[in-house]
């Protein structure tokens, strides 16, 4: 098994799913964008990230740039939502259950890294990954691409979010695999995405649609499994 489409909790899942989209809406409106968060290679649309990551220049692990204390503000309103946090935690434990030794050597990294630089924020405390990113839409569309800096043997999960007609748009296509899956609002699709060709088809004009997107970058993994 490579790919899984995770189901949804029965259980007021659609507040869930609802809440989580409206603070993405809020958080759209609040959060001031830079020329790169706006037209990323991944696709035409503001990308806010926040997470643990190596690389790029870094000499040592350290937390991704938040650029103001407006957007560190945003993302913690972000966090420190009901809605977000319980479908993160929805996230994190079915990576557990579809994946418990990735997941825990996942966990193993991250609490590693964090052990060594006590001084990193984590974007949640119990979560296996270490990056997380929202991307705000309002019609999020992404071209046809691999994550080629997240581990390789990894799951990255891809949470849609929005009021669209699942289908009628939003699919996700995994070109490597030949696969175009329905892709409804408030389910998890955990992809090796850094192998894997995958983009998303748009959504109606009408409608709209938000992701978040968590993974585990690969130089991360190697600076600790290298001490």
């Amino acid at each position: 098994i490579i790919v899984v489409l995770s189901g949804s909790p029965k259980q007021e899942w659609a507040e869930v799913v609802e809440g989580s989209a409206e603070a993405l809406r809020v958080a759209r409106e609040g959060h001031r964008f830079t020329p790169n968060q706006s037209n990323l290679c991944r696709g035409d649309f503001p990308s806010a990230r926040y997470g643990i990551s190596y690389g790029g220049g870094r000499k040592e692990p350290g937390n991704v740039a938040v650029q103001s204390k407006n957007n560190l503000r945003v993302f913690h309103s972000l966090f420190s939502n009901p809605y977000i946090e319980r479908l993160l935690g929805h996230v994190d434990r079915s990576l557990d259950l579809f994946a418990p030794q990735l997941h825990k050597y996942m966990a193993l990294v991250l609490d590693g890294i964090c052990q060594q630089y006590p001084q990193l924020h984590r974007f949640r405390d119990k979560s296996a990954y270490a990056c997380c990113c929202f991307n705000l839409g309002p019609r999020v569309q992404t071209h046809r691409h691999t994550d080629h800096l997240n581990i390789p043997f990894g799951w990255c999960a891809i949470t849609a979010l929005g009021r669209f007609d699942p289908k009628r748009g939003g699919h996700l296509i995994l070109w490597s695999l030949g696969l175009l899956i329905e892709f409804p609002p408030g389910t998890t699709i955990y992809i090796p995405s850094a192998v894997v060709e995958h983009s998303n088809i748009p959504v109606q004009a009408d409608e709209d649609r938000f992701s978040i997107v968590q993974w585990m970058p690969g130089p991360l993994c190697r600076w600790f499994d290298y001490g």
